[in-house]
C-alpha cells in the first residue's frame, strides 16, 4: 500500500471570528462550547488514521461509518460537514470552517476507500440541509 501524504486541517477566519463574536455575545459560554467541539474536529489525516484536536488517534481499522450533509438550493451537492462515526466516538470535518476545507474531506474520502478491504461493509449516510 502507497504510503499517504498528511493533510493537515487549518482554521479559516470565518472559525475565528465567530469564535471572537459569540465571547461578548454569549458571555464567553458559546465559545467555550465552541472550542469544547472543535475538540472532536479533524486535525489531520495520514496513512496511520485520522488525529483530532483533542490529541486522540483513530486507527482507520475502527472507523465505522461516514455521514455527510450537503446543502440545498443554489449550493446544492457542497458538503457542509461529515462525520465519521468510529469505536468510541465521532469526528467531525466541517470544510466551510478550514482554509482547506476541500482537500480535507477529499482526503478523507479517498483513504476510507483505500483502507478498506472490498469485502468490509461501512455505513454511508447523506442528509440535505434545506435552507
Amino acid at each position: 500500500m502507497l504510503a499517504m501524504v498528511p493533510v493537515v486541517a487549518h482554521l479559516n477566519s470565518r472559525f475565528r471570528i465567530t469564535f471572537l463574536i459569540l465571547i461578548p455575545a454569549t458571555l464567553g459560554i458559546g465559545s467555550l462550547l465552541l472550542w469544547l467541539w472543535r475538540r472532536s474536529f479533524v486535525k489531520k489525516i495520514d496513512s496511520q488514521g485520522l488525529y483530532l484536536w483533542s490529541g486522540r488517534i483513530v486507527p482507520w481499522e475502527n472507523v465505522q461509518s461516514l455521514s455527510a450533509r450537503k446543502a440545498s438550493g443554489e449550493r446544492a451537492g457542497e458538503v457542509l460537514r461529515l462525520e465519521v462515526d468510529f469505536e468510541g466516538g465521532r469526528a467531525v470535518v466541517a470544510p466551510l470552517w478550514l482554509e482547506n476545507g476541500a482537500e480535507v474531506a477529499a482526503a478523507l474520502r479517498s483513504k476510507l476507500r483505500r483502507s478498506r478491504s472490498s469485502d468490509t461493509a461501512m455505513r454511508v449516510h447523506y442528509v440535505q440541509k434545506l435552507r
